[in-house]
């Protein structure tokens, strides 16, 4: 069998160490704190959507529902295997 290049070699290393780094207890408390975020400002989201015909915040309703989508864009681009 061939000798592995020194790319697929690094390769390796690389994806071990991502596998390591999302497995680690730091990684998983850093993307449940980025989960609640998001469940907290969607949450939030939807108060002000109900309550809409009293306070008709429309801006902010977006602005809570870009948040939340920006942080679980950062979930998806890093939280997960590739």
């Amino acid at each position: 069998m061939d000798k592995p290049t020194p790319r697929a070699q690094e390769n390796a290393l690389l994806a071990q160490e991502r596998i390591n780094w999302l497995e680690s207890n730091a990684t998983k408390v850093l993307f449940k704190s980025i989960g609640d975020e998001i469940l907290a400002l969607t949450q939030q989201a939807r108060q002000l959507a109900a309550d809409y015909s009293i306070n008709q915040n429309h801006l902010k309703i977006i602005q809570l529902l870009q948040q939340a989508n920006a942080l679980a864009q950062i979930i998806e681009k890093h939280g997960k295997h590739h």
